[in-house]
C-alpha cells in the first residue's frame, strides 16, 4: 500500500460489507481501513493510503 507518500507492505486481514471494505494490517501493525471509490480503487476515508495488490 501507498500510505503517507511512501510504500508499506501489509496484508489484508478480512473483507467486509460484501467486498467494498478491506481491513489491512501493516507491517508495523497499523490496522488501516479501505474502502472502495468509484474509481475501483480502495483508499482510506481520508485518502492518506491507496490500497495496491501485488500477486
Amino acid at each position: 500500500m501507498t500510505w503517507l507518500g511512501t510504500t508499506e507492505p501489509g496484508v489484508i486481514e478480512r473483507l467486509e460489507d460484501e467486498g467494498r471494505v478491506a481491513i489491512v494490517v501493516t507491517e508495523a501493525g497499523e490496522v488501516l481501513r479501505f474502502v472502495l471509490m468509484a474509481s475501483a480503487d480502495y483508499l482510506t476515508v481520508d485518502r492518506s493510503a491507496r490500497l495496491t495488490v501485488r500477486r
